[in-house]
């Protein structure tokens, strides 16, 4: 990242006696005819024409050019502050970050007291790989400028690049104090906490901020509490509660009826949800739709996300009716399923983007369920049942929802499978002579106790090597902060970088391939994987999961017992790394189950078994059987 504080270098004023006509172009953007004017002109010896050209051939993105002609002016009048100054600007422009240090280095001796030269050096210095000497510059002139936004920013970025994510907050905190409003500098310090896997820290920055609604925020740190060993059932559950009772509407007590169970009419069933679109949750939630039987199902689809793309139109194909309401209020929405006469309602969203809670809080339709695609309750008492089963919350434990659970025997998760997966291919270990571990999630999910049991599986099992991956691009890099930090959380706990290979985000297809180099999956706790950990199956990659408390952290054992791998569960992070290593152990087993867990998946988790088994649900609830 350049730095958003100087995404777009402005080159000084220049004389306004000077080339009167050309200047007037330049002002109104008018650059090839300032430049044939200037040459019209006949520059000679102009310092003050060539450097209107160097303009000129700067904004028409001749930058080669502009370079040139800024060179020979410098090395002519070397002098001239402005001179370099739009030398060093372009230079920077150009990435030519050494060249840029030093010619900023120039001007400030010739101009000291030139802030925008002191700032664009720190910014070099930083682009450079000197971070630390960046902050410490930037650090400088902010005490005598506490107030501007650019240093603010650039000392956010330095701060992190310098692995100093400790000084941000107290930065932030000062700038706060002499009112000085960089609402930037708080959302980059937001994204640097979110890719050092520190959620829930990332929304403070984002309260602190004060553009976003605290009601966002705070739904941004209910997501983000699923992935801290800190949050128990009890906990989520209170959070989540007050986020209802602080965010949403009062409840209406304006329910419609149940209609007479002896209707012999379909049950009208409304899906209100953002996830109609081509996401990881639409792998879950269409077969829902796709294997509902229309004899006993009509499908009503509420579609508010503000796009569509071929999933949507998919679901549209499926619909009895389909209605577009992300751009309904609250109320338009209410009065349509009313009128559509639905007789059980079910959300898809929970907490996540595009969810329309404030639409069931009301109560518009006589029965409601939530299929946990977010992996928690929804806090919302208005709604009558939410999806479980038997390995999610053994029966007689804790209730972890405000919803009363409604149990699938055969389980709450389907997969419909993937038709254009690459083809399986031979475990790596009988090739390679080693164990090849693959982890592929979102860096929130990292924290202090999976880089142990990751480390500790390496250390256990020798001459394993562990491939991360995760939607973070600056894995790509390895040479880049985030890289760095991830290696070092290795290095500390005793294991060679050289033995961890990082990467950021894939296509779809890529994504999948490749597992090809996996030979097995580790999950992330209390934050499991879901559609990650199904796409491991597909590709015949068995994944090792800790089984917590909480729903989420109950994801992987519910997947992995109802494909017959409850040996792949752990309930304490020891047990975790000791079947980590006991599986590594078994490559008879390990190859077995690369040829037949795609068929294994596809038989087990059958989404036509999971639509008939919801189907049984509305209409159990709605006095039908």
């Amino acid at each position: 990242m350049v730095g958003p504080e100087l995404s777009s270098g402005q080159m000084k004023s220049f004389a306004p006696h000077s080339f009167p006509a050309a200047v007037d172009e330049i002002a109104a953007g008018h650059f090839s005819l300032a430049q044939q004017i200037l040459l019209d002109a006949g520059l000679r010896h102009s310092t003050e024409g060539h450097r209107l050209l160097a303009v000129c051939l700067a904004e028409l993105n001749d930058l080669e050019r502009a370079i040139q002609i800024l060179r020979r002016l410098a090395r002519m009048d070397p002098s001239h502050p402005f001179v370099l100054y739009d030398l060093a600007v372009l230079q920077f422009r150009t990435g030519q970050w050494a060249s840029a240090v030093q010619t900023f280095r120039r001007a400030l001796q010739l101009k000291p007291d030139d802030l925008d030269s002191a700032v664009f050096l720190a910014s070099a210095l930083r682009l450079q790989g000197n971070p630390v000497k960046a902050q410490a510059a930037l650090a400088q002139l902010l005490e005598r400028n506490p107030r501007d936004n650019r240093i603010l920013e650039g000392l956010v970025l330095s701060a992190s690049e310098a692995e100093d994510v400790e000084s941000i907050l107290p930065l932030l905190d000062r700038a706060l104090a002499v009112r000085a409003r960089s609402p930037l500098a708080f959302v980059l310090a937001a994204e640097i906490h979110i890719k050092h896997g520190r959620g829930l820290l990332a929304c403070d920055y984002l309260r602190r901020e004060g553009r976003m609604s605290l009601a966002a925020i705070d739904s941004i740190q209910l997501y983000f509490s699923l992935a801290s060993p800190a949050y128990s059932v009890a906990r989520q559950k209170k959070l989540v509660s007050r986020w209802v009772e602080n965010y949403l509407p009062a409840p209406s007590q304006d329910r419609p009826g149940i209609r007479s169970a002896r209707s012999r009419q379909p049950l009208r069933v409304g899906y209100l949800t953002g996830e109609f679109t081509r996401s990881p949750a639409h792998y879950f939630i269409y077969p829902l739709i796709r294997y509902h039987d229309p004899s006993l199902v009509n499908v009503f689809a509420y579609h508010n996300r503000s796009y569509a793309d071929d999933r949507t139109r998919a679901v549209r194909r499926l619909s009895s009716e389909f209605h577009h309401v992300s751009e309904w209020t609250d109320d338009q929405v209410i009065d349509r399923i009313r009128r559509d006469r639905i007789d059980v309602l079910v959300d898809l969203s929970g907490h996540c983007d595009d969810n329309r809670l404030s639409v069931f809080r009301q109560r518009p339709a006589p029965i409601s369920f939530c299929y946990p695609n977010y992996p928690s309750t929804t806090g919302l008492p208005e709604i009558d049942y939410i999806f479980t089963d038997r390995w999610i919350d053994p029966h007689g434990s804790p209730s972890k929802y405000v919803e009363k659970p409604w149990y699938i025997d055969s389980g709450y998760l389907s997969f419909t499978g993937i038709p254009d997966a690459p083809p399986l291919s031979p475990l790596p270990a009988l090739k390679n002579g080693y164990i090849t571990f693959g982890v592929l999630q979102q860096t929130l999910k990292f924290h202090p106790g999976v880089w142990d049991c990751l480390a500790g599986a390496l250390r256990e099992t020798p001459r394993s090597k562990l491939i991360l991956r995760s939607s973070c691009d600056d894995f790509d890099n390895r040479r880049s902060v985030a890289s760095r930090r991830v290696l070092h959380e290795f290095e500390s706990r005793g294991v060679s970088a050289s033995r961890v290979e990082l990467g950021g985000s894939l296509s779809r297809y890529d994504y999948l391939k490749c597992r090809d180099r996996f030979d097995i999956a580790l999950d992330t706790f209390p934050f499991n994987g879901q559609t990650t950990t199904c796409d491991n199956f597909w590709m015949g990659v068995p994944t090792v999961s800790l089984a917590g408390q909480t729903h989420v952290s109950r994801v992987g054992y519910s997947l992995l017992s109802r494909l017959g791998l409850e040996d792949w569960v752990a309930t304490s992070t020891t047990g975790y790394i000791e079947l980590i290593v006991k599986h590594a152990q078994d490559l008879t087993r390990l190859a077995s189950l690369r040829r037949s867990l795609r068929a294994t998946t596809q038989k087990r988790l059958n989404p036509k078994v999971l639509a008939k088994a919801v189907e049984r649900a509305y209409l159990s609830a709605s006095g039908r059987l």
